[in-house]
């Protein structure tokens, strides 16, 4: 008998449910990966499946967590429209809470880097540590980047070698040059219209200072870690973030320049500023 896929999810849930005899904690991991029709009749199954959870010939996971990149509330249209859901952030109407996996402080960071030194006896100077929260500010998956870039790739894990800022500051252009997991799944992110319409006026020098934290782009962009507030305004997260997102949106003006441009006012790794300018105000002279 054909398996109908619009149940399929509760329908095993259900039957491993009911062959264990405690209650079931499920953690769907990436769950904000799914789209479209996929995302609709995936969440529509656990809420139906949890609905009905009471029934003794249907039992169902007592909790559920959905972790990714996104908010509970950002799937709520996807179930019904907003005139259905009665105020509630959930589109199942049963969320309990929402958490957030913040930064680390400084002290924290320190303290994770400090567990490697006291297993394998390579130290981090201080200088590491600084550009490693320089680069970071703490985000969890950059300040484990950074480190592994600099012991495994660069330092071979030659523990007797210690970490400088050189090593963290080579490791941070690498994983940005390379747009590692984290950094592509981040900077698909832009192609979103509601975080253009926030990331567009940060990255050419505007701000959003005086937008209301009740403004659903915003607290998207917010939501997933792309900028933090500082002294009342916005920015992007860190100085990674910082340098990947305006290579990433600028990626198809790079990739369209002839041969001839694509290196004309560099000297060497540096661009010629004054080489430039000369060269724009000469074009600007042209066609004024």
């Amino acid at each position: 008998m054909p398996y109908d896929s619009s149940i399929l999810i509760k329908s095993l849930l259900n039957t491993v449910c009911s062959g264990l005899d405690k209650d079931l904690v499920l953690f769907f991991d990436e769950a904000d990966s799914l789209s479209g029709e996929l995302l609709t009749a995936f969440l529509r199954q656990l809420r139906a499946g949890y609905v009905k959870r009471a029934r003794a010939a249907r039992p169902f996971p007592r909790s559920i967590s959905l972790t990714g990149m996104r908010n509970i509330r950002d799937y709520r249209n996807k179930i019904r429209t907003p005139s259905e859901t009665l105020g509630s952030a959930s589109p199942f109407n049963i969320i309990s809470e929402a958490l957030s996996l913040h930064d680390f402080s400084f002290a924290q960071m320190s303290a994770l880097y400090r567990q490697h030194t006291e297993a394998s006896g390579q130290r981090f100077d201080d200088g590491a540590l600084e550009a490693a929260w320089n680069w970071s500010e703490g985000q969890p998956w950059i300040v484990n980047a950074l480190a592994r870039e600099a012991i495994v790739k660069q330092l071979k894990n030659d523990f007797s070698v210690p970490v400088t800022q050189a090593h963290i500051d080579t490791a941070a252009e690498t994983i940005i040059l390379r747009r590692d997991t984290h950094v592509d799944s981040l900077l698909a992110r832009l192609k979103e219209p509601r975080v253009r319409r926030v990331m567009d006026p940060l990255l050419i020098g505007g701000n959003l200072s005086g937008a209301s934290l009740l403004d659903d782009d915003l607290q998207y962009a917010l939501d997933l870690g792309l900028i933090k507030e500082d002294s009342g305004n916005y920015r992007p997260s860190n100085a990674v973030y910082r340098e990947a997102m305006p290579r990433a949106l600028s990626m198809s003006f790079q990739l369209s320049l002839p041969p001839s441009l694509q290196y004309r006012w560099m000297d060497g790794e540096i661009l010629d500023m004054s080489s430039l300018l000369t060269e724009f105000q000469a074009f600007w002279r042209d066609r004024a």
